[in-house]
């Protein structure tokens, strides 16, 4: 007589269910990340100059800052769900080395952000000196700024070269459609040439096909291999 258990599909279904949970939170990242730069209005480059134009958007600017630094930070948590679940052999060191270098670039600048962006709300306050917060700003964008060096050099370099190794490892892995990491890169590339503006909702909604897709066939493989 064939006795079938029970148990393996309560299991199955548990962990189903925990990666969709987990994969709707983590989905919040590129949702906050492009919708943070979305809405990040246009300042020009000499500090005088924008915490002028910052003054009449200071509270949407702040806001703007604050989704790309907790959106980034959700994104190390995305990449880090692909490499468990998607890249279990083949391209595993890929991902390994490209998830650990696009979360140091996204940490990097979540802490910038945050940073410039408590900054410049503090310094375009009416009640703060316009020289004093002119000079504050500009010493925290010098060289030696520890604020300086992941915003202006580093952060997104290693992000865009992580990401790219996560997607190759993805492609090699052969564990979602061949379009996610293509549109993986595609999404990488037209952020860095749109960078802020209303433009950077088109790749919110590229990044959260892609996204969506990949933690679909995540939730699938999690739920294949739960105990």
């Amino acid at each position: 007589m064939t006795t079938v258990s029970t148990t393996a599909p309560a299991h199955t279904d548990s962990a189903r269910r925990w990666m969709l949970t987990i994969g709707a939170l983590l989905l919040a990242g590129p949702v906050l990340f492009d919708l943070g730069y979305a809405l990040h209005p246009s300042l020009p480059m000499d500090v005088e100059a924008a915490l002028t134009e910052v003054a009449d958007v200071r509270s949407r600017h702040a806001a703007a800052k604050v989704m790309v630094a907790f959106g980034g930070l959700l994104m190390i948590a995305l990449l880090i769900t692909y490499r468990r679940w998607l890249v279990p052999a083949r391209g595993r060191g890929l991902a390994t080395v490209g998830t650990a270098l696009a979360a140091i670039g996204l940490a990097a600048n979540s802490l910038s952000q945050s940073a410039y962006g408590y900054l410049l709300y503090w310094a375009s306050a009416p009640e703060v000196d316009p020289s004093a917060g002119v000079d504050i700003v500009s010493a925290a964008e010098s060289a030696t700024a520890p604020v300086t060096l992941p915003v202006s050099f580093w952060s997104v370099p290693l992000f865009a070269v992580g990401l790219v190794l996560v997607a190759v490892a993805l492609w090699r892995s052969g564990n979602v459609p061949r379009w996610v990491p293509v549109g993986m890169v595609v999404g990488g590339v037209a952020a860095g040439a749109i960078g802020t503006g209303p433009l950077m909702l088109v790749v919110l909604v590229l990044d959260v096909a892609v996204a969506g897709t990949a933690l679909a066939h995540a939730a699938r493989r999690a739920a294949v291999v739960a105990p």
